[in-house]
């Protein structure tokens, strides 16, 4: 229909000079001409405009189809099973049938959002699940249940067999003057295949062929006890591969909040949560998103999987509290004694709190060790700080009250052959 109304326009355009050179035309004639000219011109162009737009329509609709195409084309061969069930029934009658069966491709891992609105206030602890169904089979408004135990590991407990040393027998000179022992099981591996006889390492190498090990290496532990959790509502998973997050349960945990710094190495100050009593929460490692104050401040991971009855979690920065590390110029003293340097080194450090709540906050810092005899160091001052001999560690445990600011510093002496370079920080 486009290339008619093209057709007709180029028409009217040809015929547009009418007359000829010699033969006049009234101003009554060719104000007609020009008029029915006009309105043809108006109306091919008009109907050439609506032709575009079913066109233009027609290409969206296509658009979409071949998206959709693309689409079912991409996805795998959706797999299909089948269960055959014989039943023997003396008499008749009308039964219900419940089918259990496990399938693969399945799972789930946990997350967690932490939230603590305040130093003063406790924990709000949410587990999470990310389900993954990539078996075929849509599960659309399940009843959930997500489990701790996994089914393909097996419930038997691994036996360990008769484990006998091989001794070397003859020794043989290899490149760079270095020796190898070998065994007779070297010499047995080359002239028959191998036999099984101990342990495997769950590749096809014996156990023999590899160097002496304290503990065999694929062992399993087992839990005695799997946690269950149901979901309440009804829950939707497709059978797409991803990710689907479903809320598990929401705990309150009370809390302790402490700050660490060490401003040697960083300036800021990090903020920790310790909480006692997580075992009764049935909680399993996973990564956690960490919200401070309304503000997301990063993922931490609860390591759960630990003998410690205190659990820390790090809640990241805490631009609130402001801390500086200065070396002191008046203790940089130079002296040579009997062909001995001596070097005085302070450092002062200064914490404030700007927040409106006192803060407890543990400081941390060091003084150098001695490498050799010829180097002395003495610690001269560290007032309150606890002072660890063997790694030279200086802890202060302190209070800062809001709005306020505590000082804190510490000095040594390195004593050193003035023919002997010593970096003092």
């Amino acid at each position: 229909m486009q290339d008619v109304w093209v057709n007709e326009e180029q028409l009217l355009n040809k015929n547009s000079s009418i007359g000829g050179a010699q033969n006049g035309l009234t101003a009554a004639q060719l104000t007609a001409v020009n008029d029915y000219v006009r309105e043809r011109l108006k109306v091919t162009k008009a109907n050439w405009l609506a032709q575009q737009e079913k066109l233009t329509e027609i290409g969206r609709e296509a658009d979409k189809l071949r998206a959709q195409l693309a689409q079912y084309q991409g996805e795998q061969h959706r797999p299909t099973s089948e269960i055959v069930v014989e039943i023997d029934a003396p008499v008749e009658v009308a039964a219900t049938f419940t089918l259990n069966y496990f399938v693969s491709d399945a799972g789930w891992t946990p997350a967690y959002d932490l939230r603590a609105k305040s130093t003063s206030t406790p924990i709000e602890l949410l587990m999470k699940a990310q389900v993954i169904n990539n078996t075929g089979e849509d599960w659309t408004k399940v009843d959930l249940a997500l489990s701790s135990g996994n089914p393909t590991l097996g419930g038997n407990m691994p036996m360990l067999s008769a484990w006998v040393l091989q001794q070397p027998y003859m020794l043989e000179t290899i490149s760079g003057g270095r020796k190898k022992y070998r065994s007779r099981m070297d010499d047995e591996k080359a002239m028959a295949p191998a036999v099984a006889y101990g342990w495997s390492n769950g590749d096809g190498q014996r156990a023999e062929d590899t160097e002496a090990l304290l503990e065999v290496a694929n062992t399993v532990v087992y839990n005695t006890t799997t946690i269950e959790f149901s979901i309440d509502a009804p829950f939707s998973v497709p059978a797409d591969g991803l990710a689907h997050t479903v809320a598990v349960k929401t705990h309150t945990v009370p809390a302790i909040y402490k700050h660490f710094v060490t401003p040697k190495l960083d300036k800021d100050a990090f903020l920790y949560a310790r909480t006692t009593g997580w075992e009764d929460l049935n909680l399993l490692p996973g990564t956690a998103n960490v919200f401070f104050e309304g503000t997301y401040v990063g993922q931490s991971y609860l390591n759960l999987q630990q003998t410690k009855d205190t659990l820390d979690v790090s809640l990241g920065r805490d631009k609130g509290v402001v801390v500086e590390r200065v070396r002191r110029k008046s203790t940089n003293d130079k002296a040579v004694i009997g062909g001995k340097r001596t070097n005085t080194v302070g450092f002062d450090i200064s914490v404030r709190n700007t927040k409106g709540s006192a803060i407890d906050i543990e400081v941390r810092d060091q003084h150098p060790l001695s490498p050799q005899s010829e180097i002395e160091v003495k610690l001269i001052e560290s007032p309150d700080a606890i002072v660890n001999e063997q790694t030279g560690q200086l802890t202060w445990n302190i209070t800062v009250e809001p709005k306020a600011t505590k000082k804190l510093g510490f000095s040594y002496s390195v004593k050193h052959p003035k023919d002997m370079p010593v970096m003092l920080e």
